[in-house]
């Protein structure tokens, strides 16, 4: 699975918060379209772009795969340490 990368500009303002996205999967699996339904802008380009490579076990349906949409939540949080050296610094 690949990660999202934390975008250079949301970490050096402090962005942290979720990105939902709204998937469709083809019937292999691999993930047709990405559109994100709630979240920072700053964030949710980086959040497609890692989802969008990401593969899932088809959906099955009488046991034939299938088209298939879901959500996914992509969580952005830098860590306490980070937090509190960059409040430190001000």
């Amino acid at each position: 699975m690949v990660q999202p990368i934390y975008p250079p500009r949301a970490r050096a303002e402090h962005v942290e918060g979720d990105v939902v996205l709204q998937l469709r999967l083809a019937k292999d699996g691999t993930v047709e379209k990405v559109k994100t339904l709630r979240g920072d802008p700053t964030l949710a380009e980086s959040a497609e772009q890692a989802v969008a490579q990401w593969r899932y076990r088809p959906f099955l349906l009488n046991g034939k795969a299938i088209e298939a949409e879901t959500q996914e939540l992509v969580k952005f949080r830098l860590s306490v340490k980070k937090r509190q050296a960059s409040a430190s610094k001000s």
